[in-house]
This record gives structure tokens, C-alpha cells and sequence, in this order.
């Protein structure tokens, strides 16, 4: 199957629609100043309760079983990603998303786009391609962008050099599986990315990754927070 996005307008709350067990969804508002919320239920006439409420980052939810959702947007147009994962021990593309996704007004780390690799779904042996373009304010100011492993306070597996004086920014980045089941590998943690040469170690993260759900989050930080980068495409394949 194929990636599914549903846009809410602003102010309004989508129909509802399935979410089969072990897919993820990510939502997010669209442009700066918006929130999102995610509402499901076992059942399609409800009721609906909040999984994700009022959130002004991109965040990402994975059932357990079958669940019905909706999405609400608040002050700004928002969206869902429903990802492609389904099947245990599955490659390819798990997500393909080409809907603008903007940051919050904000110089924390944040979230960007977020998807959970449910449990019993990874070979031990795998490699996991995310990749990714962005655009952003156009300043003097410090930008980054990152991905990492185990969602936002997890290892990183890529970083991006400066971004200051930069309009759009593509990349490529990678981690994987070392094969027993226990280890988590980063390929570009240091500032060159995930091409080339770099003098940052690997990161390694432990963690039973054929058992536990992992999340994986792009990220960004802006030294100046009204400034904007935005998430233009995203997408990741399984190896």
C-alpha cells in the first residue's frame, strides 16, 4: 500500500478513516502559529479520544490494533501521513511524503516529522535510507537540521552542518540494524552528513529493535525562533 495524506483545513476536523494496527501517522501543523490534535476510537462512530492533543510540533502515533482517527486543525492547515508499514519484516518504502510541514516559534529541538518502527517488524539484519529536503529563512542566523534514533532525546545518526545563509537543503541519511538484534548504528553523525568523510564516530544505541516500537524523528534547531525551516519532502525505505 501506499502512503496516505489527509490535509485539514483550518478550523476543521477530517473525516474519519482506518488506521490499521502497527502503522504510524504522523500529523503536524503546516504553516508557524498552528496546532493539530489526533482523535481515535475502536469504533467508526466514535467515541473519539486525544492520542495527540493541540500539538504544535509534528508528532507520531502507532496502535497496537485496527483504530478509526481523526484530525483536527487549529489556526493553521495541518496534515496526517499515514505511512506504508504493515506488514512484519516488510522492505521498500515505508513513507513518501511531499506536504509542506513548518516548525513551531521555537529555539529548542523539535520535530519535524516523526514515524514508529512497531515491534516484531525489523529484520535483524536492515538498513534503514531517510531522505529529506527543506527550505528556510534565508538569514545570517544558526539553523540545523538532524536525525535521530529512539525520538528527540535518542542518538543521532545524522547532523547537518550549518545552515545559516541558506535557502534549501537536501539530505541523505541512514542507520541500522547490526544484525543481532541488539544494536542500533548511525551512519552520519558528524556535520558532513551521511556522504564523505567525517573525523565524528559512528553512534551506536542499544536496543532490542526486533521487540521494542522505535521512533525516528528529523529535526531541527533555529537560533532565532519566528524564522522558519520547512519540511518539504520526506521520505524513508527499508534495505
Amino acid at each position: 500500500m501506499s502512503t496516505i495524506i489527509t490535509r485539514v483545513s483550518s478550523g476543521t476536523t477530517s473525516a474519519v478513516q482506518t488506521i490499521l494496527a502497527n502503522q504510524s501517522i504522523c500529523v503536524a501543523p503546516q504553516l508557524q502559529g498552528g496546532s493539530v490534535s489526533l482523535l481515535v476510537a475502536s469504533n467508526p462512530a466514535g467515541p473519539f479520544s486525544a492520542v495527540i492533543s493541540s500539538s504544535t510540533t509534528a508528532q507520531s502515533y502507532r496502535p497496537d490494533v485496527n483504530q478509526y482517527y481523526q484530525i483536527t486543525a487549529t489556526t493553521q492547515n495541518a496534515v496526517g501521513v499515514l505511512s506504508d508499514m504493515v506488514i512484519p519484516g516488510m522492505q521498500g518504502q515505508l513513507i513518501n511524503n511531499g506536504v509542506t510541514i513548518d516548525s513551531a516559534n521555537s529555539t529548542s529541538e523539535q520535530v519535524l516529522f516523526s514515524f514508529r518502527l512497531a515491534p516484531n517488524s525489523l529484520p535483524a539484519n536492515f538498513k534503514c535510507l531517510v531522505k529529506a529536503s527543506a527550505n528556510m529563512t534565508n538569514s545570517a542566523n544558526a539553523k540545523t537540521m538532524n536525525c535521530r534514533m529512539n525520538g528527540l532525546a535518542g542518538n543521532l545518526f545524522f547532523a547537518s552542518p550549518s545552515l545559516a545563509n541558506v535557502l534549501n537543503y537536501n539530505f541523505d541519511a541512514a542507520f541500522e540494524g547490526q544484525g543481532d538484534g541488539a544494536t542500533l548504528e548511525g551512519l552520519g553523525a558528524g556535520t558532513t552528513g551521511y556522504y564523505g568523510t567525517s573525523t565524528t564516530a559512528y553512534t551506536s544505541l542499544t536496543r532490542a529493535y526486533q521487540q521494542l516500537e522505535t521512533e525516528i524523528v528529523v529535526t531541527c534547531t533555529k537560533a532565532t525562533g519566528t524564522e522558519t525551516i520547512q519540511l518539504v519532502s520526506m521520505q524513508a525505505f527499508l534495505q
